[in-house]
C-alpha cells in the first residue's frame, strides 16, 4: 500500500520495486469514534492469468465481528481464510489482533510450503532435510536454493477489519507475512484502485470521527472513483458494516440511494468545473 504526493498529503510504501497492484479494489475506515468499521469491495476475482468478475461478495466473515478482503490470487486466499478462521474458531471472544495472528501464521506456513514443494520436493528434499544436510551440498545450490526459499511470495494483500472490546480496527497483511495496524490512519485500501479511493478519503476530510451513515458514503464513494484505475470491477460495489453485533451488508436498496448520491456530488463537481473553467477562460493573464 502507499500513496504520495505533496500539501498535507500522507506518504508510505511497503511494496518493493517492480511490484505491481492485483486488479481490483478493496477498502476500510473506521467511524463513528473508531467504534465501527466500514468495508467496501467490487468482485473482480484473479485466479492464475484469469481476472473476471463474478457475482459473489468479496468479503469474507473470519470471526463474528471481523472480516477478510483480499487483493491477489483467490486460490491463496481461501486457503489462508479457512485455516485462520478454523484456529480462531476454538476461541471463545478472539480479538481482532487474535485473527491477525492466526492469518499470519497461516500467510508464513503457505508461503514456505509453496517455496518446499517448488524448490525442495523436486530434487527429493523437504525443508528440514535441506537445512540438516545443506553442508553436504555444493555452495552455489545451497545460495541459490536459500535465496528462491526467501524471496518466494504469495502475491497476496489482505485488510483485516473488525471490531472487538477496544473498538474498531483495521490491518494490512502482506508478503513475507507481516502485518501493520492502520486505526492511528483510520483508512486502508489495496489493489489497482489503492490510490484513487485513498485520495478520494483524503479529498473528503474523512477522520475517524465521522458518523455511520457518512462513511458508508465515503467508502461507496472511494469505491466508485477506484473505477478509473485499470482492472477494478465496476459492475458490482459491496459494502459492509461491522459493529459489536457482527458484519451487515448494505442492502441493494441503500446501494441505489448512494448511487444516486453518487451520481448527483459527480454532476455537481462537473458544473462547478464547467464554472472555474470558465472564469478561467476569461482571465487576463499579467506578468511581473
Amino acid at each position: 500500500m502507499q500513496n504520495g504526493g505533496d500539501s498535507g498529503t500522507m506518504q508510505w510504501s511497503y511494496h518493493a520495486p517492480g511490484w505491481r497492484p492485483a486488479v481490483t479494489v478493496c477498502l476500510g475506515i473506521l467511524c463513528d469514534e473508531a467504534s465501527k468499521v466500514v468495508v467496501a469491495a467490487d468482485r473482480m476475482v484473479t485466479g492464475g492469468d484469469v481476472e473476471f468478475e463474478q457475482d459473489v461478495v468479496k468479503i469474507h466473515g473470519c470471526a463474528h465481528s471481523c472480516v477478510v478482503l483480499s487483493a491477489g490470487s483467490a486460490l491463496r486466499q481461501v486457503d489462508l481464510i479457512r485455516g485462520a478462521r478454523a484456529k480462531v474458531g476454538q476461541q471463545r471472544e478472539p480479538s481482532v489482533a487474535d485473527v491477525v495472528e492466526a492469518l499470519k501464521e497461516r500467510f508464513v506456513e503457505t508461503r514456505r510450503e509453496r517455496a518446499e514443494d517448488r524448490y525442495l520436493k523436486p530434487l527429493g528434499m523437504s525443508l528440514a532435510e535441506f537445512i540438516a544436510h545443506q553442508g553436504r551440498l555444493p555452495e552455489s545450490q545451497v545460495l541459490r536454493l536459500t535465496r528462491n526459499i526467501e524471496t518466494e511470495e504469495l502475491d497476496l494483500e489482505l485488510i483485516i477489519a473488525g471490531v472487538d472490546n477496544t473498538g474498531g480496527h483495521l490491518y494490512y497483511l502482506r508478503d513475507p507475512g507481516v502485518a501493520d495496524c492502520f486505526d492511528a490512519i483510520g483508512f486502508c485500501a489495496i489493489g489497482s484502485g489503492e490510490r484513487h479511493a485513498e485520495l478520494s478519503f483524503i479529498r473528503s476530510g474523512y477522520s475517524w470521527k465521522v458518523a455511520l451513515k457518512r462513511a458508508v458514503f465515503l467508502a461507496y464513494q472511494a469505491k466508485r472513483d477506484s473505477e478509473l484505475a485499470p482492472g477494478v470491477g465496476s459492475r458490482f460495489t459491496d459494502v459492509a458494516v461491522i459493529d459489536e453485533n457482527g458484519f451487515h451488508l448494505v442492502h441493494d436498496d441503500v446501494l441505489d440511494i448512494l448511487g444516486g448520491a453518487y451520481q448527483e456530488l459527480m454532476g455537481f463537481h462537473g458544473s462547478s468545473h464547467d464554472a472555474v473553467q470558465s472564469r478561467i477562460d476569461g482571465l487576463e493573464l499579467r506578468y511581473q
